[in-house]
């Protein structure tokens, strides 16, 4: 394009040397004079000049937007990969809290079982120390009559003292199992709360990342209509500057034609 514009100012310098005129066609808008063609020219030239700039500066700016499109692009699919993975790990937290509300649940309803054999034992115990108040209370002899003979008395009575016994060892077992029931309850709800609470942080941070998902996909969807808009003005000022560089082949015609006729 340079030599070009030399080419017309060495065109330009012969004719002033010959004192010849340039005649210009007739869809000029300058004067047909060498002092118009030479404006025209030196118009050119600086329209040029600045659509070049212009050039430049939007390929800047593209460039930039194409960038700042790859990194939203980045960002957003990794923010993705976060979400997905929050999900995962909400869903499991929610399996295990269930898991564990059943346990609790079962805990309980054993507890309860517990509680009501324990009772049912220490009825039991109750009766026979009744039985056994009663038959210490009764004479020798009344004791002698109810059974075939002594013997068989006493070994009832050994009877119901090893019952008595072995009642109340049950129940100490059950008071054992219960209170084991008991702290394995409280250990599973504090481990379900505890859960919880990671699913809420889990939960919120959730929120946090798809708030920052959404600004970055409006961010994107701007960034995209911007890149769209300086390859649209792109295309204009390339098209402007072959309009230009085809006027100025046009007046190297005609310079030809007007010094070499």
């Amino acid at each position: 394009m340079k030599s070009k514009i030399v080419f017309i100012v060495l065109i330009i310098a012969l004719s002033t040397l010959s004192g010849r005129g340039v005649v210009f066609s007739q869809t000029t808008q300058y004067p047909q004079t060498r002092e118009g063609l030479e404006r025209k020219i030196q118009d050119s030239a600086e329209e040029l000049k600045k659509l070049q700039e212009q050039i430049k500066a939007t390929e800047e700016s593209l460039k930039n937007t194409q960038t700042q499109k790859t990194s939203l692009q980045r960002e957003l699919t990794a923010l993705q990969k976060s979400v997905n993975k929050l999900n995962l790990e909400i869903q499991s937290d929610r399996i295990t809290i269930q898991k564990l509300n059943l346990e609790i649940e079962s805990l309980g309803y054993d507890i309860e079982d517990i509680k009501l054999s324990m009772a049912d034992k220490k009825e039991g115990v109750g009766e026979i120390l009744r039985e056994i108040q009663k038959k210490d209370d009764s004479s020798f002899l009344a004791l002698f009559l109810k059974n075939r003979s002594l013997a068989e008395g006493l070994l009832e009575a050994q009877t119901l003292a090893n019952l008595s016994s072995q009642l109340a060892i049950d129940i100490s077992k059950l008071r054992d199992l219960s209170q084991e029931y008991s702290e394995k309850l409280d250990t599973t709800t504090v481990k379900k709360n505890k859960i919880a609470f990671q699913q809420k942080s889990l939960e919120n941070k959730k929120v946090i990342l798809t708030d920052q998902r959404k600004e970055r996909e409006t961010l994107l969807k701007t960034t995209k209509n911007q890149e769209t808009l300086y390859q649209e003005s792109l295309k204009d000022l390339n098209k402007r500057q072959q309009e230009i560089a085809s006027e100025i082949e046009k007046i190297e015609a005609e310079l030809r034609k007007n010094i070499d006729p």
